[in-house]
């Protein structure tokens, strides 16, 4: 059906409209001060297009100052990313459905070499805009462990700082940073461990220290004095997990 334009006017076009009960409330409200129209010119709500017509684009016409007290941002409020916080390495962005949503987005400015890293994760990646990336994904405690890809042996590592090549029981190359100051002195005999090269540590931090010191990870034949009976080393519990053990003694 054509009709006259009725001034002012504005055209509103809805995408994929769900269904046109849902949507004629929001567009058509009742008339403030309706006059009468002419039998040859319908009101504006008689022309809506019926169930019949193709929702992919509907077109109404809409009264704008005579007849109804509404404005765009009445009718459809829009969403912005002016007054969303995303935080450190985040840029908001508005989704398919033109809602706020933050993505990540970190800022690599800084990284001018493409190259691989090895991650703390014992992961490699492909540069550190994507361990970056990968950090922002939900894993906030990632960092660069040292540039190239994980080894399995120390001599082609060069950790950053101050910080040393240690390889743990998995044979993987790692870089931490060893304690310079002596342990403290555990509070009871009980936190004694036994490594696996036979010596009796008293702490784990002593263990970790002589890790670190050594360059390569003693692992734990069992809690307790080494030279404890066997019935003590069951209580403590014999043989537990090295590697996973190992990685706590290093502090990953």
């Amino acid at each position: 059906m054509f009709l006259r334009p009725i001034e002012p006017e504005i055209f509103i076009v809805v995408h994929s409209a769900p269904s046109l009960s849902a949507l004629l409330p929001l567009l058509i409200p009742t008339p403030r001060s309706p006059t009468p129209h002419p039998p040859d010119c319908p009101a504006p709500w008689d022309v809506l297009p019926t169930r019949k017509t193709p929702m992919q684009t509907l077109r109404v016409v809409v009264e704008a100052i005579t007849f109804y007290p509404l404005t765009l941002p009445t009718l459809f409020p829009s969403e912005t990313c002016e007054d969303v916080d995303c935080g450190l390495g985040k840029i908001c962005k508005l989704n398919k459905h033109a809602k706020p949503t933050c993505i990540c987005a970190p800022d690599c400015s800084n990284v001018t070499k493409r190259v691989p890293v090895c991650g703390t994760d014992g992961k490699i990646y492909s540069d550190e805009c994507a361990l970056l990336m990968a950090k922002c994904r939900g894993l906030p405690e990632l960092e660069v462990q040292y540039q190239g890809e994980c080894k399995k042996s120390c001599t082609q590592v060069l950790c950053p700082g101050s910080s040393m090549c240690v390889v743990d029981q998995t044979n993987s190359a790692h870089c931490v940073m060893c304690r310079v100051i002596p342990c403290p002195e555990p509070l009871s005999p009980g936190q004694a461990l036994c490594g696996n090269n036979g010596l009796t540590y008293p702490s784990v931090c002593h263990l970790r220290r002589a890790t670190c010191l050594l360059g390569k990870s003693i692992g734990v034949a069992h809690y307790g004095r080494c030279n404890s009976s066997e019935e003590d080393i069951k209580e403590r519990g014999e043989h537990q997990d090295n590697t996973v053990f190992s990685k706590m003694l290093l502090g990953w």
